[in-house]
């Protein structure tokens, strides 16, 4: 499988508001469980908290994923209808680096 970093761009404030809210009620272990399949699998998430403080028009609308699959497609089929709530754009990378904490 090959590594994405993707950009996960709400479609609206309401959307990531409703987003969010669902969200609260799932684990991370549930989210790495539901984002799994043998052709794509999410292994890092970032975000930042809705703070209610706005930016022009938008608040804090993206996230960030780094993927591991076999294409972009793989990552949208697996995401279903989490798409309802963001637009997804994944650049495929050839090399990362990391750091592990012990």
């Amino acid at each position: 499988m090959k590594h994405f970093i993707a950009t996960h761009t709400f479609k609206s404030p309401e959307k990531q508001q409703q987003y969010f809210e669902f969200m609260k009620a799932v684990s991370s272990e549930q989210v790495f469980e539901r984002m799994t399949n043998e052709n794509a699998k999410l292994i890092q998430s970032w975000s930042k908290e809705l703070t209610g403080k706005f930016f022009g028009e938008q608040q804090n609308m993206i996230m960030f994923g780094h993927w591991e699959a076999k294409s972009e497609n793989d990552i949208k089929e697996l995401l279903g209808n989490l798409n309802d709530y963001f637009e997804t754009f994944a650049t495929e990378v050839d090399i990362f680096f990391t750091r592990l904490s012990k």
